[in-house]
Parts: C-alpha cells; sequence; structure tokens
C-alpha cells in the first residue's frame, strides 16, 4: 500500500471512529429498536383499553389524575379503571402509583376515590410522597407494551383535549419503565395521608371561612374561595352553609348520598396555620361509603360486559431507537437533541416558562446551592434559539389557556422565542392543548408527560420517551400542523393586547 493511501485510510478510520464514538455518546446505553403506534387524542382509549384486556401477567399504572365518575356509567375513565379490576380478579398482578400532594388537596381526594375502588377490587395501590408530584402518565403491560404520553384518566383528558401518547412494544423497553416504577414504589405508601393532616367535621364547621359543594355532580357546585359562607346546590335547592352547615348536609343524606356512591360533600376551609393560611379540603364519609363505591365498580364492570368497544385499527412501525428519559433525564437528551438539529424543531406542549429567578423555595432546591440558571428550561429556551441562528426552523404551539389567560413566564418564554426569529403560536381557542411532544428533523420524537416549568423538569416524576422513526416523526408533523391556531401576539407582555396574564410561579407541577 502506498504511503498516502494509508494516511488516507487511517484518516477515515479515525473520522468513523470519532463519530460513532459521538454517536454512541449521544444515544443512551438504553436506547434500542422497538416497535411504536401513535394513540393520540380519541385513539388512546380503544387501543388501551385493549391492551388491559388482554393483559395476561401484569400491569403497572402511574395515575397522576385518575376519575371515576359514579354518574356517568361507562364513561372512559370508568372503563379503564374497571379494565384493572377485571385484570386483577382473572390473576394479572395489578399494581397502581398514585398522586397526592399537599399542594393539590382536591386530586388527591378524587385520586383516593379512584384508590378506594381500586382497592375494593384487590388491586395493590400506592401513594407517593405528599411533597412529591407525581405527574406522569404512564401504563406497562405484561412488561412488553409501555405507554407514554400526555394522557389523564379523566373525561377531559380522554374526551376533548389534545394529548399525545405513543406506545412501545419492546420487553426490553418494559423492563426499563417497570424498574422506574418499582423505585417509585419504595418512596410510596399504601395509606392515604392527607386526611391526617386536614379539618375533622368540627375544624371546618369553626373555619373563618367555608366552602360547601356536592361532590361528584357535575356543574353543580360553586366554589367561592373568599367567601365566609358557600352555597351548596342541588337541582333547584340551595342550601347556605351557615354555621351548622355539616349538620344541615348530613340531614339530608338520604337525597344527597343516594347519588353518588355515600361520597358526595366536600369541605373547603380557609384555616390558620405557621403564621399564614391555607386552603384544606375534606371528604364527608359514612360507614357505607366503600361498600357503595364496590358495588358501583361491579355495576360498571357487569355493563362493560354486555358493551363492546371497538377494536382499534392502528399498523405498529419501525423505530431505530426508543430511549426512555424520565425525571430529570429529560433535558440534557433534548438539549442535545436541539443541539443537533439541522431542519427544524416543532414543538406543541401546555406549558413553557422562561424564569428571572429560581421558582421555589430554597429548603425545596434540589442543586443544594450549586448554581446553575433560574430553571433548565432556560438552557432549552438557549437550544431553540441558538438554533434558530443556524437557520432551523423553530415553532411553538402553546395551550392559549382558560379566556387567554397567561402567566408572564410562560409569555416571556415565547417571546424571546418569537424575537429570536422562530415562530410562536397558540393553539385554537376551543379545545385544551395538553400534550407535551417534539419532533426534530425528519427522524425524531420526543413525548411525554413533562412541561416545560421548573417542576415537570426538576420537581416532578415524569415519564417521556425520545425515539427515533422517521414514520412516527411524520405522524406528529401532521399531528402538530392540525392542532397550530393563530400566530401569538406577545406584545406587549404586562400592558394591553394580546397575552396579558398576571403571576408567574411554577404552581407545583401543573397538569
Amino acid at each position: 500500500m502506498k504511503k498516502p493511501t494509508l494516511v488516507l485510510a487511517i484518516i477515515v478510520a479515525i473520522v468513523v471512529i470519532v463519530a460513532a464514538a459521538a454517536y454512541v455518546k449521544f444515544i443512551s446505553p438504553h436506547a434500542v429498536s422497538a416497535k411504536v403506534v401513535a394513540a393520540d387524542n380519541r385513539d388512546y382509549f380503544p387501543i388501551v383499553h385493549n391492551l388491559l384486556a388482554g393483559a395476561q401477567r401484569s400491569i403497572e399504572v402511574i395515575i397522576y389524575q385518575g376519575r371515576f365518575y359514579f354518574q356517568y356509567p361507562l364513561s372512559s375513565s370508568n372503563t379503564l379503571i374497571a379494565d384493572l379490576a377485571d385484570a386483577s380478579q382473572r390473576g394479572v398482578k395489578v399494581r397502581a402509583v398514585i398522586d397526592e400532594a399537599d399542594w393539590n388537596p382536591e386530586n388527591s381526594e378524587e385520586n383516593h376515590d379512584v384508590s378506594t375502588v381500586l382497592s375494593q377490587a384487590g388491586i395493590a395501590t400506592y401513594f407517593d410522597p405528599l411533597e412529591t408530584t407525581s405527574h406522569s402518565k404512564m401504563v406497562v403491560v405484561d412488561g412488553r407494551y409501555s405507554v407514554v404520553g400526555s394522557m389523564n384518566w379523566n373525561y377531559y383528558a380522554l374526551d376533548r383535549n389534545n394529548e399525545a401518547t405513543t406506545i412501545v412494544d419492546s420487553p426490553v423497553i418494559g423492563k426499563q419503565f417497570e424498574a422506574y416504577f418499582d423505585n417509585l414504589v419504595k418512596a410510596c405508601s399504601p395509606a392515604y395521608r392527607l386526611p391526617d393532616h386536614y379539618l375533622t367535621a368540627s375544624e371546618a364547621v369553626g373555619a373563618k371561612s367555608r366552602t360547601v359543594f356536592v361532590k361528584d355532580l357535575a356543574d353543580s357546585g360553586k366554589y367561592l374561595p373568599d367567601a365566609r359562607a358557600g352555597l351548596l346546590y342541588m337541582g333547584n335547592v340551595v342550601v347556605r352553609a351557615d354555621s351548622d352547615a355539616l349538620n344541615e348536609i348530613l340531614a339530608l343524606d338520604s337525597l344527597f348520598f343516594a347519588g353518588a356512591a355515600k361520597e358526595t360533600v366536600r369541605v373547603f376551609a380557609e384555616v390558620e396555620k405557621g403564621g399564614g393560611r391555607e386552603l384544606h379540603a375534606l371528604d364527608l364519609e359514612t360507614d357505607a361509603t366503600k361498600s357503595e363505591m364496590a358495588r358501583a365498580l361491579g355495576i360498571e364492570r357487569s355493563k362493560l360486559k354486555t358493551t363492546s368497544v371497538p377494536t382499534p385499527s392502528f399498523a405498529w412501525t419501525s423505530a431505530s431507537r426508543v430511549e426512555p428519559i424520565p425525571n430529570d433525564k429529560y433535558q440534557p437528551a433534548v438539549s442535545k437533541l436541539f443541539q443537533s438539529a439541522k431542519k427544524r424543531i416543532w414543538i406543541a406542549v401546555m406549558d413553557a416558562r422562561f424564569y428571572d429567578t429560581r421558582p421555589v423555595p430554597p429548603s425545596r432546591d434540589k442543586r443544594k446551592g450549586k448554581g446553575g440558571p433560574p430553571s433548565v428550561t432556560n438552557l432549552m429556551l438557549d437550544d431553540l434559539e441558538q438554533a434558530v441562528g443556524r437557520g432551523v426552523d423553530v415553532q411553538l404551539i402553546c395551550d392559549n389557556g382558560r379566556g387567554g389567560s397567561q402567566p408572564n413566564n410562560k409569555l416571556a418564554f415565547m417571546k424571546k422565542l418569537h424575537d429570536a426569529g422562530g415562530k410562536v403560536f397558540w393553539d385554537s381557542p376551543d379545545i385544551t392543548t395538553h400534550a407535551k411532544v417534539a419532533i426534530v428533523d425528519d427522524d425524531w420524537v420526543v413525548v411525554g408527560s413533562a412541561n416545560w416549568t421548573e417542576p415537570g423538569m426538576e420537581e416532578n416524576n415524569e415519564t417521556s420517551i425520545l425515539v427515533e422513526s422517521p414514520e412516527l416523526n411524520q405522524h406528529y408533523a401532521t399531528y402538530i400542523t392540525s392542532i397550530k391556531g393563530q400566530e401569538a401576539d406577545l406584545r406587549p407582555i404586562g400592558a394591553g393586547g394580546g397575552g396579558q396574564a398576571g403571576g408567574g410561579g411554577g404552581g407545583g407541577g401543573g397538569d
């Protein structure tokens, strides 16, 4: 071999080795090839229902927001919960991690209902620590099918919102998510803890401000946070919540409790604690509550046996790489992907925020004084701005919220990206975009539960995946285009015009 040829061969070999090393460094060793399918919006329910109905060995589920609607039989979330009960009855090992949080007592009490229903069916349920938000929406069936995305188990998510979910068919990925689930269980408790720290009936009666409303009767209650006395609505009947409110309501037991599995009344009270004021909540139960819940679930399961859910029609597509990126692994993986983008970065996310200051108290700051930016979401914004500078087509769609009102740090994120040359859009005002999905170039997809907020990136338990698949990328390119509303008017922030909003703050993880 001639010397120039030898030198050239050595140079080529070095380039190949370096490129391969860089590629391996970019892709986690946990990434594997797999089959994937999108299960977005209304496609989620029939696909996941059939997966649960076909489970043979195990089901693990993480529920951030679950609802069992006693007054709406055969609703989508009821059916999924009944699927878990049916699976348990036929010998499948079913476990559920359910969120409860001291900052969100109403969601915790609703989730407690779901836990009670599941427990009555023999399912092992675990509550995460009060100071932790388990915002994941993950299901693993038989250690093979991993369902990862933004879908909560409630009416709005399953039947109305824009949601993005991907299902992975891979025992290797399934095993990784099962390990993630097992690790969460270690920090959980089988006991529901909020009532230990919340109000007794006598304390609620004596509270300085109080609101009482009927639970589980849609749109029948009105929450008046600043009122010293609330109103209880039941059809055309209005009961004023005076000093004898609880006794007055409980005296109507035969009228109220028969309609909602013996647990209808929730009391909110503002109480003084630790020099401040806190909003506390308590569901009132009778001795028959649990048995009535079990009876309601049994009726639901019986009805399902005579009600068919259409078998979904879908086709698995191949993914060269699938990598789980839970919790704080999300931002490093996604930033690397953004930094390598050549053509486009399109994002649809409910919430994205830029922070001027750290939004959590020092006592909760997990960085322990190590410094760094106020939030890693600021770093992700930097990645997007730099991508725009390289000529990458960067587009961001955010949910426009109720009435178009947005926190200023969300508007700041969008405005900074807009001013750098990126394109920012609101979704349609007629629908909530709860998805958290991004595509990069023509190959990569990121989908999961994490909002682009400090809690979502650094505090919560979140599950997301990074997927290399041209077919899935094209699917989500079409999806993102379909939910794109008007271009966002973000100027000026804080004074008149589009996007006016008050307040900032991370707020415990959002939805």
